[in-house]
């Protein structure tokens, strides 16, 4: 089963970093308005977007943010022909997906160098929680029609291979300040800790002879933590009045992270006395250079804002895996032969992206309440050739709508809600195998069908100002 276990950890990478890069769009007031948030100044959500952008009114600025997401996606599976012949088609059904972008800022004009001085914390601009029909869940005869409703039992599930389950958990505690050394110029940066905990669950292929027969499946389940840190810079110039220009980016970052593979064995690994010992691994990967570019006009009750985001995924070239003590072990009566898995790099062959933002507002008469719009167009990092439901994002565009209310005692609510459609995509020519236990097995392709893709995504917030100059 040596193969089995190199397989399953070449899996890693694809589970792991699957929701690395479907949107990067967080906060109530920013996804309002399409995502645009690089050229907007005075906003606590700038710690994310562009630190230099930090600087507003006077005094203490607080943004509580809760953001729910919903993922959509359907794969059916097809043969060499095109025909979904006995596939049946499956659907996402993990449910809402939460995340937050909130944080606290203090600013001073009345300095000698104006400042502005934050922290928050954020979470992944992705969404990190898919759900499978589980060929593994067995249930009792009594509960067997309820089951299917609830767990989604499908013991032949034609995505297994790719991915059975994933559950994601990204955190980004920030620190970020921003200084205004010219009238018409302020620059900032943020520094970062990222804390991240995965676990995806999977199946192996351990069949003698080549075929997709559920009772030879060996179950991963992968669970990996990992961290770095990140530095952003910043700046916000306003050459004329109404004008504002936003530049932000990171380079690439260099990572690393620890976890376990556990793996159940199919039934033949007992026939021939195989077990696996120890689960330890590590991974080193290098994580993608980004940059926002942005520009805001604003006049009368109006602003409109125009952001364009780059994403260096083709920095990612390898992801190395090492593993510790991790052995395959067969028993021949006294006789124990341990067979050490190697460590190995994998070659990865993503992408750059590129996305399209734009923004509206309207204030109507300065008054207490806004009103927001946008829209957006995004590119995926990884072709359709390599499209999997583990990572269920391609080339995907959609619209958003936002509203903001301001009370007299500094306090705001904000409401946004963000739809994005992928076209449906036939895929052809995967190069998604199955992964088998047996290397003379030769695998089968299962990337191949019809996906679809949605997201639907709410958030709501609270803002309270206080401590500033009348």
């Amino acid at each position: 089963m040596r193969t089995a276990l190199v397989a399953a950890l070449a899996l890693v990478p694809a589970a792991a970093f699957a929701a690395g890069f479907t949107f990067p769009d967080l906060g109530a007031r920013q996804l309002g308005r399409g995502g645009t948030g690089t050229a907007t100044g005075g906003e606590v959500g700038a710690l994310y977007y562009n630190p230099g952008a930090l600087i507003g009114d006077d005094g203490w600025h607080v943004q509580l943010d809760a953001m729910v997401s919903r993922e959509q996606v359907g794969f059916q599976r097809v043969n060499a022909k095109g025909s979904p012949g006995g596939y049946g088609a499956v659907a996402n059904s993990g449910g809402a997906f939460a995340d937050t972008l909130s944080g606290i800022s203090y600013t001073n004009t009345r300095v000698a160098l104006p400042f502005a001085l934050a922290f928050g914390i954020y979470g992944p601009s992705s969404t990190g929680n898919l759900e499978y029909p589980d060929p593994a869940l067995v249930p009792t005869p009594s509960s067997q029609d309820a089951c299917d409703h609830a767990c989604h039992v499908d013991h032949d599930a034609p995505q297994r291979y790719s991915l059975i389950s994933e559950n994601l958990v990204v955190v980004f505690p920030t620190l970020a300040l921003s200084v205004r050394p010219l009238s018409w110029l302020d620059v900032g940066a943020a520094y970062s800790v990222r804390y991240s905990h995965i676990e995806n669950t999977l199946a192996i292929y351990g069949g003698p002879l080549a075929g997709l027969g559920s009772d030879f499946d060996a179950r991963a389940v992968i669970k990996a933590t990992d961290g770095g840190w990140r530095l952003v810079l910043g700046a916000l110039a306003r050459p004329i009045p109404g004008l504002s220009i936003g530049l932000s980016g990171h380079l690439k970052e260099g990572t690393s992270g620890a976890g376990t593979l556990d793996i159940t064995l199919p039934p033949i690994a007992a026939q021939v006395h195989q077990s696996v010992r120890g689960d330890s691994i590590s991974l080193a990967y290098t994580y993608d250079p980004e940059v926002r570019a942005a520009a805001r006009y604003a006049w009368s009750d109006f602003s409109l804002e125009l952001d364009g985001v780059y994403e260096g995924w083709s920095a990612m070239d390898s992801i190395y895996l090492i593993t510790h003590d991790v052995n395959i072990v067969t028993k021949n009566g006294d006789t124990e032969t341990v067979k050490p898995v190697q460590s190995i790099p994998l070659k990865k062959n993503w992408h750059d992206a590129y996305s399209g933002r734009l923004g509206f507002e309207w204030q109507p008469r300065q008054g207490a309440l806004t009103v927001r719009a946008g829209a957006l167009a995004e590119t995926s990092a990884v072709p359709t050739s390599t499209l999997s439901v583990d990572f269920p994002a391609w080339e995907r565009a959609g619209g958003t709508l936002g509203a903001e209310y301001r009370f007299a005692n500094g306090m705001s609510v904000v409401v946004a809600y963000e739809h994005l459609a992928s076209p449906d995509t036939k895929v052809r020519d995967s190069q998604v195998k199955q992964a088998t236990a047996d290397p003379s097995v030769t695998p089968d392709v299962v990337g191949n069908g019809n996906y679809t893709a949605s997201l639907d995504y709410f958030s709501a917030g609270f803002g309270f100002s206080f401590g500033g100059t009348k």
